[in-house]
């Protein structure tokens, strides 16, 4: 009787770890899908050319890069933060013509990305809004970790200084 205890308690270990693998495996999927849907959106790649290029973003994390899916993702995403956000709005706006109304369709695409540089990493948000076959960048900021306030990447002045986070202990300190 106890042989039979013991292969049964093994048929239900194997069983629960076979399970939890096809699980893990299922969201790593799912969120290699949403990755590449977000990169390949025109949106994206908008506002990824011009965060690459962004002097502050570069002073803040150094060439920044496209984070891979890591254990820190995971714990977001088992506390309901995902890692890649890809939302897209689709709204109809009236507008008068000479015969009369009608409707044309704006596209909206909110995007969030880890991304990750020699000195340091965060996240990217891109909003932009596509109109009459035209995207147009509505909002392009990195939050990086270490840092008092997000970038904003579509302002001049984000070409400045960076502004890091310092420990009150250690400044101006032995």
């Amino acid at each position: 009787m106890g042989k039979g205890r013991l292969r049964l308690g093994f048929l239900v270990f194997f069983v629960f770890l076979g399970l939890l693998g096809v699980s893990a495996g299922a969201i790593h999927y799912g969120l290699r899908q949403v990755r590449q849907e977000v990169q390949s959106s025109q949106a994206f790649r908008a506002g990824w050319v011009l965060a690459q290029g962004n002097p502050t973003l570069l002073d803040a994390i150094g060439v920044p890069q496209l984070a891979s899916f890591t254990l820190e993702h995971f714990r977001d995403f088992i506390a309901g933060r995902q890692p890649w956000v890809l939302n897209v709005y689709n709204k109809e706006i009236p507008e008068a013509t000479g015969r009369g109304m009608r409707s044309r369709w704006v596209r909206r695409n909110e995007i969030e990305v880890p991304i990750v540089g020699p000195r340091g990493s965060g996240r990217l948000t891109i909003h932009a809004v596509k109109d009459r076959g035209d995207w147009n960048l509505q909002k392009l900021v990195a939050d990086i970790r270490g840092h008092w306030e997000p970038i904003d990447l579509l302002e001049p002045a984000a070409a400045g200084k960076v502004t890091r986070k310092t420990d009150p202990d250690s400044a101006g300190g032995e």
